[in-house]
């Protein structure tokens, strides 16, 4: 009985955190794409699409200011789908995600959001995640785009 509840109140953290988009910092991995190199202002050096929550590892050799942007879509059959959202993560500020789109409405069949930043990169080894979160929902699509605007 004591394992039981013991292993109940283990994985009570995790559902919270694949719930709350804004909340709660997510793993940086399995790793989607990665860019190793420097890069020039309007360069598009990363674009996924069609992922779920995709991870994005970083390399720059100097601080890298960016624009991150995301859409997403989630889909649910019979109208019940509800708490969809999508945010963008980074790992070198842990403390709240850059970009969100707003909560969906209760009740969807199919949803879509998107959000952006524009975000100084520190040099060295980085991740971004396009985190996306839902309820009675499947994450259909998460795109990830990075464009380079100036070295930092």
């Amino acid at each position: 009985m004591k394992a039981t509840g013991a292993l109940a109140l283990s994985l009570f953290p995790m559902a919270v955190m694949a719930s709350d988009c804004v909340s709660n910092a997510p793993a940086f991995s399995p790793q989607t794409s990665s860019f190793a190199a420097t890069c020039s202002p309007g360069e598009t050096i990363v674009h996924v699409a069609k992922s779920k929550s995709p991870v994005v590892k970083l390399d720059f050799p100097s601080d890298q200011e960016v624009t991150i942007s995301t859409s997403s879509g989630a889909k649910s059959s019979g109208g019940n789908g509800h708490g969809a959202q999508v945010c963008i993560w980074q790992s070198w500020d842990m403390g709240k995600p850059c970009g969100a789109s707003a909560v969906s409405q209760d009740g969807f069949n199919d949803w879509n959001g998107n959000a952006s930043c524009g975000v100084k990169v520190p040099k060295g080894i980085q991740y971004v995640r396009a985190l996306q979160v839902n309820s009675n929902a499947d994450e259909q699509n998460t795109t990830i785009t990075i464009v380079c605007r100036r070295n930092g």
